[in-house]
Parts: C-alpha cells; sequence; structure tokens
C-alpha cells in the first residue's frame, strides 16, 4: 500500500502559556500545503520494520511512525502479521512542517486499512492525540484552527488562493525545542530571522484548503518542485 504525508505549515501560532504537562497552551491557524513524503506499508510475517531514505530519521522506537505501530499493536493486541515500512522523505527533517507527525498520521490510516480494524474518525483521532500534538490535524490536513497542546482541531470551509514558498534554513530545529526558547505568551507569527546563511533551498507550494479524501491520500501526484535557483543570497 502506497499512502502520502503531506507537510503542513502555521500560518499564524500564538504560544498563550506553559501548561502542567510541560506543553505550551496554542492557538494555531494550520494549512496543508502539496509537498508530500511517499510511505509504502506491507505485511510481512512478523515484527516491525520502519526504514527511510534520509538516513538522519531514526528507524526504531524513536520514530513517530514506528511509535504509531507500537500504539496499534498494544491497543487492540495484534502480534501478526508483520509490517513494513519505507518512507521516501521530501519534507525536510526538523523545520516544522510536520513530516514525523504527518508520517504517523498515515501509518495510521494504513493500517485500519491492512488490518480491517474498521477504526471511526474519532477512534483514529483520540490515537493520534496520543503521538503528539500536531498528529490529529494531519490525519485529514486542509485549512484547520487547532488549540489545547494542538490537538483540538476544528476544520474551516475556506480557499486559500496563495502559493507558497517554503525555505529551509540549514538548521535543524524540534518544535518541542524551539517552543521552549521562545518567550512566554508571544506571538510567533511576529518573530523574524534576521539572518539566513549556507545552503538554502526553495520550494514552491500551492495549499490544499479541503480535508483530505482518501482519493487524495492513496493516489496523490505531487506537483511541489524544487527551485534550483536560489531566492536569498
Amino acid at each position: 500500500m502506497i499512502l502520502y504525508s503531506f507537510a503542513k505549515i502555521n500560518l499564524s501560532l500564538h504560544l498563550l502559556g506553559k501548561r502542567p504537562d510541560g506543553y505550551h497552551e496554542i492557538e494555531t491557524l494550520m494549512q496543508t500545503v502539496d509537498l508530500a513524503d511517499k510511505i509504502t506499508m506491507t505485511e510481512c510475517k512478523e515484527g516491525t520494520t520502519v526504514t527511510c531514505s534520509d538516513p538522519i530519521v531514526p528507524s526504531d522506537e524513536r520514530n513517530l511512525a514506528y511509535k504509531a505501530i507500537d500504539l496499534i499493536r498494544s491497543n487492540y493486541r495484534i502480534t501478526k502479521p508483520g509490517i513494513q515500512v519505507h518512507i521516501d522523505k521530501q519534507i525536510p527533517v526538523a523545520s516544522g512542517l510536520a513530516g514525523g507527525s504527518g508520517n504517523a498520521a498515515m501509518t495510521l490510516h494504513g493500517l485500519n486499512k491492512i488490518w480491517s480494524l474498521g477504526l471511526s474518525r474519532e477512534q483514529l483521532m483520540a490515537l493520534a492525540a496520543k503521538l503528539g500534538s500536531d498528529v490529529p490535524y494531519c490525519l485529514f490536513g486542509g485549512t484547520a484552527r487547532a488549540s489545547g497542546r494542538g490537538e483540538k482541531v476544528k476544520w474551516l470551509d475556506v480557499e486559500n488562493p496563495f502559493y507558497f514558498v517554503l525555505i529551509n534554513p540549514p538548521i535543524a530545529g524540534p518544535s518541542k525545542i524551539n517552543n521552549q526558547k521562545l518567550p512566554d505568551p508571544c506571538n510567533a507569527s511576529a518573530i523574524r530571522s534576521d539572518c539566513l546563511s549556507g545552503q538554502i533551498n526553495p520550494t514552491a507550494a500551492k495549499p490544499i484548503n479541503k480535508p483530505i479524501t482518501a482519493a487524495t491520500r492513496y493516489r496523490y501526484q505531487s506537483r511541489s518542485k524544487p527551485r534550483r535557483r536560489p531566492i536569498l543570497r
């Protein structure tokens, strides 16, 4: 089975304060764009195997797709058959584009289908919330408002006419670490980077405004292509 795991961007992000559980209370507007990882899932005799085209991505229990498989196995007492997952990584790692969260979300969708679990939307959302703040949103994408730590999602019926240029500087920045460095409370939309240096690879991205359907999830063909000529010098 082949699925496509889409990137997301935050059109706005407000950090409202630290929660007792260590997360930030947030209000954010999220948008799916058509930059996507390709995920191939195959049944095997036993065990769990996760591989990735990018060697930086871990292939053990630290990988969110791996955690999604473990979560399904433990919740539904599944021991056999095994599952192999390969991630063809197109979304930059540690870029804030929900690459890992999207991989986990599509793994949940894939297992629901492969193992004929019959999980409802609500059940998938509840499982996703256990994996990470962005994972519930990444299950369906589109344009949405998220609150809490990100797991409370309200989808919006809007049309975003804009295309985006995604610029990924050569600095890894996991969201948890980045958010810890920001003043509390703050509007992250107002924070700008004064210096971008090194190798910059801009990518044009088209918005996906509606929640992602099964047809898109399984048969998507990416239209995003990296620009070879740098925008910033």
